[in-house]
Order: structure tokens, then sequence, then C-alpha cells
């Protein structure tokens, strides 16, 4: 099988979906499937599974580009790497197929152009920003299909005290909007546990997500993600 049809990739998916991970997900719909199929298709779960974490926020980009991934996962190379996800970092050896996972142009915008847009954008201004000694951070954003505005958050980088750009403004927050949820920036990097045993720190706040304020870092991957406040009650002692 040179190709993942649509209507296994649609089989996997609900399978992922129905039991928690691939690798039970195909004996849940083993009986979908062709036999002469069975044994490549098997194969290839044990490989998402061993490669991905399956967060929730990935798991669309993971869902949307099975067939692509299933021809990555057939590629005999003698490293393969990938650190967190696959939409934001992947290494391989063979850059071709790197690019058609990693840098596809955006068409059009939605939710996850943005996201990958926002992290791209931060990562490519990161040297600029050092340079003059700012933090720079895209805020929210307005879109449609054709166009998108961000707010374009840039204050003075605390270089005295050797803080990174993202540390600047995420104490900074802190300061700002922390105050409405009890914490303040001597509270950042205070982790705490998700129900699924992951470990986050506390990187900021921001009010204008009254659903999702806190800004989290998962302290293995490095990837953000929002949270509810009711995690703060989580936190850890600080450290004296």
């Amino acid at each position: 099988m040179k190709t993942l049809s649509e209507r296994n990739a649609l089989l996997i998916s609900q399978g992922c979906k129905m039991m928690g991970s691939f690798t039970e997900g195909i004996i849940y719909i083993q009986e979908q499937l062709y036999c002469k199929d069975f044994k490549e298709i098997d194969k290839f779960a044990k490989w998402l599974d061993e490669n991905s974490h399956r967060a929730s926020a990935e798991m669309p980009f993971i869902e949307s580009n099975l067939p692509t991934l299933f021809k990555l996962s057939k590629v005999e190379l003698k490293e393969i790497k990938i650190w967190h996800s696959f939409k934001f970092y992947v290494y391989l050896h063979n850059n071709q197929i790197t690019r058609k996972v990693l840098m596809a142009k955006i068409k059009k915008f939605d939710k996850p152009a943005l996201r990958k847009f926002r992290e791209d954008f931060e990562k490519a201004v990161a040297s600029f920003a050092k340079r003059t000694g700012v933090a720079m951070k895209l805020g929210s954003a307005s879109y449609n299909e054709s166009s998108c505005t961000y707010k374009l958050e840039v204050c003075i980088a605390d270089t005295s005290s050797g803080m990174s750009s993202e540390e600047a403004l995420g104490r900074k927050s802190l300061d700002l909007e922390g105050v409405f949820f009890g914490v303040s920036s001597k509270d950042y990097g205070r982790t705490w546990k998700s129900w699924d045993g992951q470990t986050y720190k506390l990187v900021g706040i921001k009010s204008s997500r009254p659903k999702y304020p806190v800004s989290g870092v998962n302290v293995i991957t490095g990837k953000g993600f929002k949270f509810e406040d009711d995690v703060l009650k989580k936190l850890s002692k600080i450290k004296k």
C-alpha cells in the first residue's frame, strides 16, 4: 500500500477518538479494514503513538495530515526525531518531506493557520528582538479567510536580569493582570500537574481570554497552552 486512502484515514481517526490511542483504535476498527492493508496500518498506528503526544490542540492537524504522515512513516532514515508534535518539531534528513509537513503555504486564515503563523512569526523576530533589547509578542487577532490583523506587543526587555523576551512579557502580564487572579511575577515558573500527569509552568496571564486566562508551558516539550484559572489552585510552592 503506497498511499493511505481517505477511507482508511477516516477509520484510523475514528478508532483513535473511540479508544484514546492509535494502536488500540486499529484493534477497534480492524474488522472494517481490508486484510491486505491491516499489517501496514497497524505498523503506522504504532509509529503515530511513538512519535506524537496526541494533545487535543494537535489532533486536528494530525488527523488532517494522516496521508502525508503515512508517507513519512515509510521513509527509512537513520534518525527520526519528533519533539512534542508533528506540527512544529519534525526533524528529518529528507528536507523535501519536512517542508511538505511543516512549511505548507497558508491558503486561508483559520485557527490552525493563525496558530502556526503566530509561532513562526515569534521565532522569526526573536533574533531581532534580542539585538534591539526588546520583547515582542503577537497579541489578539481578528481575521477572515484572506487577511488577519494582529496586535503586536513590544516592551523593553529586562536585559540586566538575563531574562528572555518571553519571560519579561510573562512577568509583566502577571504583575499587571495577575492581581485579578491572586498571582504576581513572583509566581512565574511555578508548576502544576494536569489530569493526564503532564507538568506545566505558569508563564503569564491574559484577562482578555476570560475562559482560558492562564498561559502555561509544558516543562518537557516547551509547548504553550491556555488554561482555565482553576489550575492556579494547583500551583506548587514557591522555592526559597
